[in-house]
Parts: structure tokens; sequence; C-alpha cells
């Protein structure tokens, strides 16, 4: 007797080979038969009629903020409702542990911190909390760049010295000793900005022997784009261990198109060391309000999400508020403390280059705790299924599943996840390929995507407690 049995369905199983007819049968937490003859159902103690819809792997988002809402909101209704099974967390170089004094947070780590009470000494403490509040997503956490600067340095706008490198050197070991994949950075940030190269390759170097990623927001996505992808391949190459290119992109007017020769650069460092990426469907970013970012663009182009002095402004574009202000950028910008924004500075062209790319998969990289969050936090996943397959083609049903599933459960290492498989687990997502679609847009972004029908997080309905901390083996990269 299987617990529950997915009748009929089309399964594509994540490999971005041809959908096929088939039922898929689970028991404990397992995908233990796949009947493609459709002569008999087995018996199973639920039964799910999946006539008509699509049965695919659950969705991996590999880049997330969801630190914290994994303790906070553990129904995680944003991630599974988008079929989302499994978030990578702890990215651009923030992470909530380990952090020895919150009072020490820059401003910045609000977009992940929302609160100074949810920042932990040790990871083991952290992943503690995440266990006790048992999310209904499966997590594979990573240890922050930035955080581990702000623990051992008394000016993080430097270079870290050799004695400062050691000493993140245990803070690394507990991080990874408790279960964590890889090391991120955010050079982009105040926090990580003054880091040179060398101390970056020290810390890569460290953590290969813990079979750990650098996932790296890499220090400039405009004007010093392909210096700063340079930067990341040599500091990967360097230390022998794998990189992956966070929400890869070209920002700025002048910047539109250059993805073809970032690409160009990472292609040709693929022959030789293993390199992934991940992107957002989407033209506009979503970060914290600073001068530097402002100036990627122009005040026009920004749109505040989060303010703590003056709440009434979300929802305006940064030039309305200096105009109704009568300030400049930098003293608008005070005026709001600490604040997040949506930043509208890329070209579609760039974000459908990349994605199509054979070593790019998807990443929401929403923030949870803004007021007016961008629409990815809620609608990436289905957005690419409904923009990028339905309505403009540019990527194959399967390409797009494989994208979403099989390929990032690669390049993370996860065991036995990813696929529709005899054997593996089954995180599986049942959708409507005909009416799959975002509903979030930029004036509503919490609203519930359409199409997704059933999701499954090791055999159970995703409900809290369904989830596990999942841990990397063999990563394997795509040719």
């Amino acid at each position: 007797m299987f617990d529950t049995a997915i009748i009929d369905g089309t399964i594509i199983d994540g490999t971005g080979g041809e959908p096929f007819g088939a039922s898929v049968y689970i028991a404990d937490g397992m995908i233990r038969c796949i009947d493609k003859t459709g002569k008999t159902q087995l018996p199973a103690k639920h039964i799910v009629d999946a006539s008509g819809l699509c049965v695919c792997p659950g969705f991996i988002d590999v880049h997330t903020h969801e630190d914290i809402s994994l303790i906070v909101t553990p129904d995680m209704p944003s991630k599974v409702t988008q079929g989302i099974t499994t978030v990578v967390t702890g990215l651009c170089g923030y992470s909530p542990a380990p952090i020895m004094d919150a009072r020490r947070l820059p401003a910045e780590y609000a977009i992940v911190i929302p609160d100074s009470k949810y920042t932990y000494t040790t990871y083991k403490h952290y992943l503690a909390a995440v266990a006790h509040a048992r999310p209904a997503v499966n997590y594979i956490p990573l240890v922050g760049h930035s955080t581990l600067r702000l623990q051992v340095m008394d000016d993080v706008h430097r270079p870290a010295t050799d004695k400062e490198i050691q000493a993140m050197q245990p803070l690394i070991d507990e991080a990874f000793a408790a279960g964590v994949s890889g090391l991120s950075s955010g050079l982009a940030y105040d926090m990580a900005s003054g880091a040179d190269t060398a101390e970056l390759t020290a810390l890569c170097t460290y953590i290969k022997q813990y079979n750990g990623a650098y996932i790296t927001h890499i220090r400039n996505e405009g004007d010093g784009l392909l210096d700063s992808v340079d930067e990341a391949i040599q500091i990967g190459k360097t230390a022998q261990i794998p990189v992956i290119f966070s929400h890869h992109k070209s920002v700025g007017r002048a910047n539109h198109g250059q993805s073809k020769l970032s690409l160009a650069r990472i292609d040709t460092a693929r022959k030789y060391m293993d390199i992934a990426m991940d992107v957002y469907p989407y033209t506009f970013s979503s970060t914290a309000l600073t001068l530097r970012h402002v100036q990627r663009g122009r005040p026009e182009d920004v749109v505040i999400t989060r303010s703590d002095m003056l709440p009434h402004m979300i929802g305006k574009r940064l030039s309305e508020i200096m105009a109704q202000l009568g300030l400049s950028v930098g003293d608008t910008i005070d005026a709001l403390g600490t604040a997040g924004a949506l930043y509208f500075i890329m070209a579609e062209q760039d974000v459908r280059r990349i994605l199509r790319h054979k070593a790019c998969v998807i990443g929401s990289d929403g923030l949870p705790f803004d007021p007016l969050p961008h629409q990815r936090l809620w609608g990436t996943f289905p957005r690419v299924l409904q923009n990028y397959v339905n309505q403009d083609h540019i990527l194959s049903l399967p390409t797009a599943i494989r994208k979403m599933s099989g390929l990032s459960a690669d390049i993370f290492g996860l065991s036995k996840r990813g696929y529709i498989k005899q054997g593996y687990h089954a995180d599986i997502t049942v959708f409507d390929a005909t009416t799959i679609a975002e509903t979030a847009t930029i004036q509503c972004p919490k609203s519930t995507a359409k199409g997704i029908i059933h999701v499954f997080v090791n055999g159970r309905p995703a409900t809290i407690g369904t989830g596990r901390l999942l841990k990397t083996e063999n990563r394997v990269f795509p040719n």
C-alpha cells in the first residue's frame, strides 16, 4: 500500500527530456514506482488525479533571503504557492549567524533580519531554531562573508589582515560542521566592498576542504561588470572550488547588452572549472536604498519599498519624494532612513540571454520583510513558465523545469532530489501548464500564483514540518 498515488499526469522529470504519461507512487517520503502503462491503478491511501496536469520535481529556489522566514513564517506561503520545495539561504554575504553582537549590524542587514532577536552566535544555534520552527520547505544554508568580517574586524572598510582571515576560519569550521554548503559574498555592499581578491581567495581556499562553493554577488554589475566577473573566476580558479554567480545581470543603460561579453568570459572559464549562475526573470532589482545603488540609474528609476523614517513614502518614486521634500538625492536618502527600493536598471535582452544559458538556474532573490516587496518574492517561478515558455517561447517547458529543479539539484549537490525518478525523494509539484501565471504586480506584490495545484515536500503535502536541512554531496555542473 502506497501513501500517495499521483495518477495519469504528464511527467516532466527534470532531465530536460520529453514529457511522458505516467502515474507516480509515493511511500515513506520517496518515489517508489513510476508506472507508464496506465493499465492498473496500484493501491494507495491518497489518490491525486493529475489528468491534464504536469507532474514535475519540486522547484528549487537557489537564491533567497528567507533565512528568518523559515522561523517566523514556517508555512512559507510565498514559496509553496509557487511550487517551491527547497530554498537556498544566506546569500549576498548576509547570514543570521555567526553574529556575536547584533548592535554592530549595519542597517543594510534589515533586508534579511527584521529584528535583532533573530541573530545567532553560531550556525548550530540558528539551525536549531529553524528545526524547532519546522518549516514547510527544505533548506540549504550558506555562510555570509560579510557576516564573518563583522565578527573579527574593527573596520570593514578595508581588506582583512592575515590574522583576521585566520580568525574567520573557526567560524567557518563551525558553520560547515552545522550544515552550510558554501560561502556567499556581497561585494557590492558596504560591509564587503573593502575586501580584496586575496582575502576572498584565502577564504575560498579554506572552504575547499569542505567541498564548499563560492556563491557571489560580484563587486560591480554595471560599469565594472567584466572586471568583476574576471575577479570571481580568478578566485574560484585559484582556490579550486566552484563559482556560482548570483542574479547575473548587467545594470545601467550604458551597460545594456554587456551580458553577451560576460557570458563569453564565463564560457571560456567553464572549459577548465565549474561555474554556474542564477537569474530572476525581471528587468528591475530590489535591495537596500543606498546612494551607490541609486547612482547606477536615475532617481525616477527608483521606487521605495521600505522606509523606517517616512513609511508613507513607500510605493513612490525617489524623484517624486525629492520634489516633495525639496531635497537632494543624498539628503532624501538620509531622510528616508533605513530603506529599500526597486531599481529599474536592466534590459530584457540581457535577462533573456542569461536565462537561456545552459549553466543558468532560477532564483527569486525576494526580500520577505519589505512592506512592498519586489513581486519576484511571490511570482518568479510561475512567471518563467508564463512569460518565457508559454508566451514568448524563449525556453521549452522541459528546459524551464530543468532550470528550476534537476540542474539546480546537480549544482548544489543534492542527493536523490530534483528529478522524478524511482528511489528519489518525493519533492513534487503538480501544475496546470495552460493556466500557470504570476498574479503578483509591482503595486500588489503579495499575490498567489495561478496554476499550482499540488505541492509535496518529502512525500507529504507541503505544510509546517515537511521540510528538512539538506547538505551538499557531489556537485555536477553542465559541460
